[in-house]
């Protein structure tokens, strides 16, 4: 029996002597080893390792430093049956703080949830949550306040801290010996550990602990472990970065000459390596709380060291640390240049990922630092819930994909039940927003349960009835006219739509026009379900309007689940359903709580509080590239240690504690420091890192371009490396700046400090350009839409038709507002749908159907927008019926010519009397591209010989009309223009005749073009900023296009 300390700077030498222990101390083939560690990620890197010497690793239990008090205290014969659990504890202070006592003892901390209308009682679960967390560290960091309290008088305890202490007794009180107190099980364990009887049965069960890799133990702990010293044998496998140096905080001489005896060098007591005494905090915490036992501090044996030779610079950085050294470090020049530290600054997190990967994919494809496999690489990311989905949509899509696992995530993050359940009941009830609905049915286990597969049609079927918020909004005394965009409006839109054929005008209480939605039966069947969803989801927002005690919210969860998801059989014992069947036991607070009845809002917050902590459960190194938050694998070893999002104000985190923190207000050794915790990992990964090291945060604002300063640690690394050479500029060696776009052509150059971006070809091939040589499968027909595309939006057609690029986003959220306003294309499609209407004389019904739809905005807004409009397009209108007086009845014309052995056909709208017909309401920027389509058209119609003999383009500042032409001079141009298209279809050209201009010069340059067309005028949209930022214009090309718009379909055609 005794304590025993083998101590290393190196993880796998502590590691093999944990695995030669274990083998030494078996007694028996079925006692368990008891091992305790702080993570998952450590567990699995032990049994990995033992299994690997010894081809299996059996029968080993792993606990936390806290697990461990449970198993002694339940082995020497306590009990947690019917114990209320710890996170439960802020549900008995908030029925604390409901007693009109706690707001007469003490106005001012009640003042904070009480006001004119009386108890704000989210602000009351607020309070009671914050004082649920105190009270759990007070019993650790502070048990002996909480022993003080549970024994004295009230009046006795210092006036600052009474509230609380009130409190702490009032929810004994109320639970008795429910709560679970940790100074009591403390206290019980070491009374019983007195005698005989217990001290035989504690050997029975647990003859050796072994406590490994321990960053963080409490003084608390250490009291429970030197009682169980005293029977049991426990060996304490300490990682310490410089164990051959006393490199701690000062200590009273006695102490010092314990270390020294331990031959420990005490000669720079007063002083250390900048970077250990200053990140290393927390291991000085531990052994300055060792130094407090004698036992301990003689129980230390050494284990042979981690030995760096320092032909690295990462080398040379870990063995200045391990050797404690305090003299001003030299770094050769040449170290600077082996990227053994590699510093990133992105903007963003994706951006992130995405160089990471680069990073990754170049050390193993280069061999720069030997042979790497994927699972002997970690990548810490400081918040691993916000990387996730970058770190999902960069590694599956890239052009070689790693294996890789993303552990610890939140379960809100997966597909999970728990992700759904937490969006519903995130649901907005009062809102009832049409695209909060449909995001519930982006869950399968929603859709599954109401059979609905096809969201587009449900979407498209939601968008044209207009459903957008509110159930009926004022449906039953209509004031703003808002059920317009209310779902009862629009069901029954859809409901019609269903049973009659077309859109057809009902005349009911608020009439409306019918909405086509299908007309299969598989599609009514999907249309059906919705509505059955619909109808559940308004029943389960019902029943949240009352407040309810505990026992009924759990009984709303179970029916939550019942009625509004579909989980299989094979899913209802994993983990993530247990999880939420543990957060709604509530059967040991009943009787605390009796029938406090508590609001949906708060009930529903604190839950979901404890939902969105719950994380996977996936097996720690299970496949290929690891991703995880920094906490799991500390201090761990890979050849490739990764860390991103090492942002200033982030990382190191900082701790804002409350003014009333017992804790805050009087620190002691060994209380818990987030910053410190931060910056002890940040040592560890580094000292972790066997071969490369790679930080990366954001350091460009992705708003307004600013810089961004790193992590505080990124700063005081690169200060000490610097201060190690002054020949180098550290900064601009190490960090490397990487643009806004993965694309850039700032990539793959023969210079710079930029890894190749293996997400793109070389940037001289990007776009890619026109190749004579390479073979383009030949196409023999096309639509002459698809032709004019290319001469009116050509950098669209390149990348639409030619490389197969898409920069269109889906449709936008469907707003939760009625129109207010119309943006220009809405107020496009109006325009173009009154003047229709004008023209045929339905003038009124269509105005009505306008406004049913929801298509303008509401009431008198909407009204005064008709009349604006009128007023635009009224001069139309008169034009048009002056030139067509009998009637408005305008034809489709086909037509099909074969030019050069292609086809080409399509259809020609608008032609009335001959005449091809074409408007423009707009401001006079746009009216060069619609003559010069009016003026394709025409061409075509002339040399198809169908019977157009004209057309005319009506316009606010006039009427513009085309020459007629002959067969002959018509095919002439035709051939000119398609010849050009031929010729150039493959080819990106930059210009076409939506940015046409009259004062375009054959000398002008690229650079005035760009400023012109795209610059000056915000890059248009996505096509016109990529080709900008990443491809040089042929101007020659720019004026040939120009020429073609210019004297063949603009010049003279009119």
């Amino acid at each position: 029996m005794g304590i025993h300390i083998p101590i290393s700077n190196d993880i796998t030498k502590l590691a093999d002597a944990l695995i030669e222990d274990i083998g030494l101390y078996r007694f028996d083939v079925l006692q368990p080893v008891y091992i305790v560690t702080q993570t998952k990620g450590m567990n699995s890197w032990l049994k990995y390792r033992m299994s690997e010497k010894h081809g299996v690793a059996a029968n080993l239990i792993f606990l936390t430093p806290e697990e461990i008090v449970y198993e002694v205290y339940k082995i020497l014969g306590g009990s947690y049956k019917d114990k209320i659990d710890r996170k439960d504890m802020d549900w008995l202070i908030y029925a604390a703080l409901s007693d009109e006592a706690f707001k007469e003892k003490f106005p001012e901390r009640a003042s904070y949830f009480y006001n004119e209308e009386g108890r704000d009682k989210m602000k009351q679960w607020e309070l009671a949550a914050k004082m649920g967390d105190l009270f759990d560290q007070y019993q650790i960091y502070r048990s002996e306040v909480i022993a003080q309290w549970k024994v004295n008088e009230l009046e006795s305890v210092e006036e600052k801290s009474r509230w609380q202490a009130y409190l702490w007794k009032k929810i004994d009180s109320i639970a008795g010996d429910k709560i679970i107190d940790f100074n009591a099980i403390k206290v019980d364990i070491l009374e019983k550990l007195k005698t005989v009887q217990n001290q035989e049965r504690l050997v029975r069960n647990i003859p050796v602990l072994h406590l490994f890799g321990l960053s963080i133990i409490t003084k608390y702990h250490l009291e429970i472990i030197h009682a169980m010293s005293e029977h049991i044998d426990i060996r304490w496998y300490a990682n310490n970065p410089a164990p051959d140096y006393y490199w701690f905080e000062d200590e009273p001489q006695k102490v010092l000459d314990k270390w020294k005896a331990k031959n420990r060098r005490i000669e720079h007591i007063t002083v250390g390596h900048p970077l250990l005494t200053d990140w290393g905090k927390v291991i000085q915490s531990i052994f300055r709380l060792i130094s407090g036992h004698e036992e301990f501090i003689n129980a230390i044996t050494d284990l042979p060291l981690k030995q760096n030779n320092g032909t690295t610079l990462l080398a040379s950085l870990q063995q200045s640390i391990q050797h404690n050294a305090v003299d001003r470090p030299d770094f050769d020049t040449g170290l600077f240049d082996d990227d053994t530290i590699s510093i990133t600054s992105n903007y963003s997190k994706r951006r992130e990922v995405e160089t990471l990967y680069n990073y990754i994919l170049d050390a193993i494809a280069t061999k720069r630092h030997g042979d790497i496999l994927d699972r002997e690489i970690i990548v810490m990311a400081t918040d691993i819930n916000a990387y996730a989905p970058y770190i999902r949509a960069v590694m599956d899509n890239a052009p070689f994909r790693f294996k890789y696992n993303i552990a610890d995530e939140a379960l809100a993050n997966v597909n999970s039940p728990v992700a759904a359940l937490i969006s519903l009941l995130e649901f907005d009830g009062k809102l009832f927003g049409a695209e909060e609905v449909l995001g519930l049915l982006a869950h399968k286990y929603i859709r599954e349960k109401f059979g609905i597969n096809d969201l587009e049609l449900i979407r498209n079927t939601i968008v044209k009835a207009n459903a957008r918020f509110g159930i009926e909004n004022d449906y039953s005394t209509p004031m703003n006219d808002t059920f317009i965009v209310s779902w009862r409006y629009a069901l029954e839109k859809i409901f019609y739509g269903i049973c009659l054929p077309g859109e057809i005008r009902i005349d009911k209480k608020h009439p409306f026009y019918t909405v086509e939605t299908t007309d299969t039966v598989a599609g009514i069947q999907e249309i059906s379900a919705f509505l059955a969803f619909f109808e559940a989801l308004k029943t389960h927002v019902h029943e949240r309007k009352n407040p309810k005690p505990l026992r009924e919210w759990r009984k709303f969860i179970e029916q939550v689940l019942e009625d509004m998801f579909a989980i299989p059989d094979d899913e209802k014992n994993e983990d993530y359903v247990k999880k939420i069947e543990k957060l709604i036991r509530f059967e040991n607070l009943n009787d605390g709580l009796k029938d406090e009845e508590i609001p949906y809002d708060v009930f529903s917050k604190r839950f979901l509080t404890g939902l969105k902590v719950e994380t996977t459960s996936t097996r720690f190194m299970s496949r290929g590239i690891t991703f995880c938050s920094p906490l799991p694998f500390r201090s761990l070893p890979f050849k490739l240690v990764c860390m991103l999002g090492l942002n200033h104000g982030e990382y190191p985190r900082l701790e804002r504690r409350s003014d009333f923190d017992l804790i805050a207000s009087n620190r002691k050794l060994g209380d818990r420091n987030l910053k410190e915790n931060d910056k002890h990992l940040f040592l560890e990964s580094i000292l972790s890192a066997e071969k490369a090291l790679y930080l990366s945060y954001i350091g460009r604002s992705i708003k307004d371009n600013e810089i961004l300063p790193p992590s505080i640690l990124i700063d005081e690394l690169l200060d000490y490396l610097q201060m190690g050479n002054v020949e180098v500029d550290v900064r601009k060696k190490l960090v490397s700046e990487h643009p806004f776009y993965s694309f850039s052509t700032k990539y793959n150059k023969d210079s710079g400090n930029l890894l190749p971006n293996y997400f793109i070809q070389l940037a001289k091939e990007w776009p890619i350009p026109y190749n004579d040589n390479r073979e383009v499968p030949e196409i023999k027909e096309y639509d002459i839409n698809t032709v004019w595309k290319f001469f009116e939006k050509n950098i669209q057609y390149y990348y639409n038709n030619v490389l197969g690029v898409y920069f269109e986003r889906e449709d936008g959220d469907i707003k939760d507002t009625e129109n207010f306003e119309l943006d220009s294309l809405e107020e496009w499609t109006v325009k173009e749908s009154l003047l229709d209407s004008r023209l045929k004389g339905v003038e009124q019904a269509l105005e009505e159907k306008l406004y049913l739809s929801g298509q303008l905005p509401l009431k008198n807004v909407g009204l005064g927008l008709v009349d604006e409009i009128d007023e635009v397009i009224s001069p139309l209108v008169d034009d048009v019926k002056n030139d067509f007086p009998d009637n408005f009845d305008p034809k489709i014309v086909s037509i099909e010519i074969t030019y050069d052995d292609v086809r080409y056909f399509g259809e020609i709208k608008n032609v009335i009397d001959k005449k091809i017909i074409s408007f423009h309401h707009g401001s006079s920027g746009g009216e060069a591209k619609r003559r010069a389509r009016l003026a394709f058209q025409y061409l075509f119609a002339v040399v198809c010989n169908v019977d157009i003999t004209g057309g005319a383009l009506y316009t606010l500042n006039g009427k513009h009309t085309l020459k007629q032409l002959g067969v002959d001079e018509a095919r002439a141009r035709l051939g000119n223009i398609l010849t050009f298209f031929h010729e150039n279809k493959e080819r990106l050209i930059g210009y076409s005749a939506e940015l046409y201009s009259q004062s375009l010069n054959e000398n002008d340059s690229f650079e005035k073009i760009k400023n012109f067309f795209f610059i000056d005028r915000n890059y248009r949209d996505d096509y016109y900023r990529h080709v900008m930022l990443n491809h040089e214009i042929d101007i020659d090309r720019v004026w040939d296009m120009h020429v073609i718009l210019k004297e063949i379909l603009l010049d003279n055609a009119y």
